[in-house]
């Protein structure tokens, strides 16, 4: 799935612990080497939210849907 990813892509952003919170953003940074965890290869992708959230804390589980 990684080489469908583009900087410069919308992305929106949901939280399990914020019932309704929908954060929009854009891809920033894709990093070209991958990791190898748990036996898949993972690459990690920097995402540039448009607005904060003051409920946001830091180690909040997230999910990043890229349409």
């Amino acid at each position: 799935d990684i080489v469908r990813i583009q900087v410069g892509e919308p992305v929106t952003v949901t939280f399990d612990a914020i019932d309704g919170l929908q954060l929009a953003g854009t891809v920033q940074r894709i990093k070209a080497v991958g990791e190898e965890k748990r036996g898949d290869m993972t690459y990690t992708v920097t995402v540039q939210l448009d607005d904060q959230d003051t409920r946001l804390r830091w180690n909040m589980t997230a999910v990043v849907t890229i349409p």
